[in-house]
């Protein structure tokens, strides 16, 4: 996934999950400032709210492979 593919003005995370209602917005902006960091994340929510989505996203913007 690359940057290009997160973005905060279309709200699109990645294909086929699109989001853009100010908290999605809000969501990929975070995303997008932990992702390149070396912080530990802790992701929480209900079960099928998309943690391991956000998850995914953060570890494939990452340098931390």
């Amino acid at each position: 996934m690359s940057r290009s593919a997160l973005s905060t003005e279309s709200g699109c995370v990645s294909g086929g999950f699109v989001g853009t209602s100010d908290v999605m917005r809000y969501v990929v902006s975070k995303v997008q400032q932990v992702a390149p960091t070396s912080s530990t994340v802790l992701l929480l929510g209900e079960t099928g709210v998309g943690k391991s989505f956000i998850a995914h996203a953060i570890h494939s913007l990452s340098s931390r492979k």
